[in-house]
């Protein structure tokens, strides 16, 4: 069943009478989320902590980016490219909640859409795209937290040690952190609201710090682009002030991507359309609010030489003062949290596929040792790139640019087309369109399918020229190292 080919299953079904399909159910689609059946057995995820979770998954990784992003954009465009790619996005996560609910698959997986309406490769590629990012944003996460556990050190000698021994000590925490299965119950609400506030703290204190010291000698960020881009001197110049015009946009891609979880989340809903638009409603809101807030008012009092994150910008941030180390820890929680998150979407999709009788509801000795079993492959290879790889940041947006944009625009936008083409004579996808979201019912899918894959082009276009401007480019790309010193295996200093 594993390898079934399900378009013609559903090709079928859908040329059947009502008293047919009543007759013959089929026992590879669970109908009881589209009806509303109540499972007294099962614990559903309310709408806001939806919006929590698709907020918190990458906002403690984006709240410190926004500042970035409005300086290598604009004050104006921005803020307008948050706004586009954040609806645009909103707009591929509601058509495939669209289709989960009326395909129903029976794994919480985004593969199992895309096997249900492309076939096995289909949904191969699916989930090649989904679990690459997925892995390949884990060290990175490693990394963040260890510059985290890094900042909020006393002011002592273990502060100036080198990363790469935090990385080891915050990946304990992390691994504990693997061990978390599910998006509803007790334990993700408590991390959903955690985030939350861990984030909000961030940008407050983020807001306290560009308010209260001065950033002198700060170049004024115009309306549209950066101050390098309009260079009269140099070429060089200009060249690299495009590629941050390029670089600030992958950060607007990535720091909102609730596409990567729509599948999983949905399936957790009591009300699939009606809470996954509210919550999605939400977490678009919280995404759009920080980039206005935390980065307008950043750029405004610091200027348009701001970095990524923002607490590496000026020699005159306050490291030793107690209200950064409070921020560094925050960003460190809200961190792991998004880790975990990540780490469960992996592990889930391992599980169904290696050990589907596993009950992740059983909490034995045996059963918590095959999931622990299950997560460690992906801990031990995020561990292993945090240390290895010479620069995580140069790594994520090259992921960025060759998954964010496909699993974000293209793939949807494939699958709801080639779904709309084989039910388009379909009377009961008719009926079921007419109850769908405003969007969906007033706009037709070849315009629809057609706007997602311009948004998609531009923005994987922005992200490819960043990564490759920021792979060779020494200013953008930052010193690289392998090792510590005493036992160092590659370094870039930039010297």
């Amino acid at each position: 069943l594993d390898h079934l080919d399900l378009r013609l299953l559903y090709s079928v079904n859908s040329k059947m009478s009502e008293e047919e399909k009543d007759d013959l159910k089929n026992p590879l689609i669970d109908d009881s989320l589209n009806e509303g059946i109540e499972n007294d057995e099962k614990e559903y995820m309310s709408w806001l902590e939806l919006g929590l979770i698709l907020f918190g998954f990458s906002s403690p990784s984006g709240v410190t980016g926004v500042a970035y992003s409005i300086s290598a954009c604009g004050v104006v465009l921005g803020p307008l490219l948050c706004i586009v790619v954040t609806l645009t996005t909103c707009v591929s996560a509601l058509i495939l909640n669209e289709l989960v609910v009326e395909i129903n698959p029976k794994t919480s997986a985004l593969e199992a859409v895309g096997e249900a309406i492309l076939g096995y490769r289909g949904g191969l590629i699916g989930r090649i795209l989904q679990e690459t990012n997925f892995i390949l944003y884990q060290p990175v996460a490693l990394l963040i937290c260890a510059q985290g556990v890094q900042g909020f050190m006393p002011n002592t000698w273990l502060r100036e040690r080198c990363v790469d021994y935090f990385v080891v000590v915050t990946s304990l925490f992390c691994l504990a952190l693997t061990q978390f299965r599910t998006l509803t119950g007790h334990a993700a609400t408590f991390l959903s609201y955690l985030s939350l506030i861990c984030v909000i703290i961030v940008a407050c204190i983020i807001l306290w710090v560009v308010s209260t010291i001065d950033a002198d000698d700060h170049r004024v960020a115009p309306y549209f682009g950066n101050p390098d881009m309009r260079s009269n001197h140099r070429y060089i110049q200009r060249r690299r002030g495009f590629a941050r015009l390029c670089l600030g946009a992958s950060t607007t891609a990535w720091a909102y991507v609730p596409t990567f979880l729509t599948v999983e989340v949905s399936r957790a809903l009591k009300r699939p359309k009606i809470d996954f638009e509210k919550g999605l409603a939400l977490s678009a809101f919280l995404n759009i609010l920080v980039f206005f807030v935390v980065g307008i008012i950043c750029v405004r009092m610091w200027g348009a030489d701001l970095t990524d994150p923002i607490m590496a910008t000026s020699d005159k941030w306050p490291d030793s003062e107690p209200r950064s180390k409070l921020l560094f820890f925050c960003w460190f929680i809200a961190t792991a949290i998004s880790y975990a998150f990540s780490s469960m979407a992996l592990a889930t999709a391992t599980q169904r596929r290696w050990l589907p009788s596993l009950n992740l509801n059983d909490w034995s000795r045996r059963t918590s040792f095959s999931w622990f079993l299950i997560t460690l492959p992906f801990f031990l290879i995020a561990l292993l790139m945090a240390l290895v790889v010479p620069s995580l940041f140069v790594m994520l947006t090259i992921t960025t640019a060759f998954t964010v944009p496909w699993v974000n625009f293209f793939y949807p936008a494939v699958l709801y087309h080639v779904y709309q083409q084989n039910h388009q004579h379909n009377d009961k996808l008719q009926r079921q369109t007419q109850q769908s979201t405003w969007l969906i019912r007033n706009i037709p899918p070849n315009i629809m399918t057609a706007a997602l894959f311009f948004i998609g082009l531009l923005i994987f276009a922005a992200c490819a020229i960043g990564a490759i401007a920021k792979l060779g480019d020494h200013q953008l790309r930052g010193p690289m190292s392998i090792g510590c010193p005493g036992w160092q295996i590659f370094e870039d200093d930039l010297n």
